[in-house]
C-alpha cells in the first residue's frame, strides 16, 4: 500500500479496523470498514476499481481451517473481479 500512495495512487483500503489506521495513511487512502469474508462489502467497495491488490488475513479462530479460510477468501476476491 505505502508503494501505491508514494506513487500518487489514492487506493480504497478494505479494513475491518479502520480506527488502527495512522492519521498519514487515512489522510491518503479512501477507507472503507468491511470484513473481507463479506462477499456484498467487498463487491461495492471494488467497483469501478482498475485494479485489485489482496492481502488477505490469517484466520483470528485457531480451531478453523486455514485451507476453507483461504478458499473462502479467495471466491470472495473472485466474485468481486467477476462482477467488477
Amino acid at each position: 500500500m505505502r508503494l501505491l500512495i508514494q506513487a500518487g495512487v489514492r487506493p480504497t483500503l478494505l479494513t475491518r479496523h479502520p480506527a488502527r489506521l495512522d492519521q498519514a495513511t487515512c489522510e491518503r487512502v479512501d477507507v472503507v470498514e468491511a470484513d473481507l469474508g463479506d462477499a456484498g462489502a467487498v463487491v461495492r467497495a471494488t467497483r469501478d476499481a482498475d485494479a485489485l491488490f489482496w492481502l488477505e488475513p490469517q484466520t483470528a479462530d485457531p480451531a478453523a481451517d486455514p485451507v476453507a479460510w483461504y478458499a473462502m477468501l479467495g471466491a470472495t476476491a473472485a466474485r468481486a473481479v467477476t462482477q467488477n
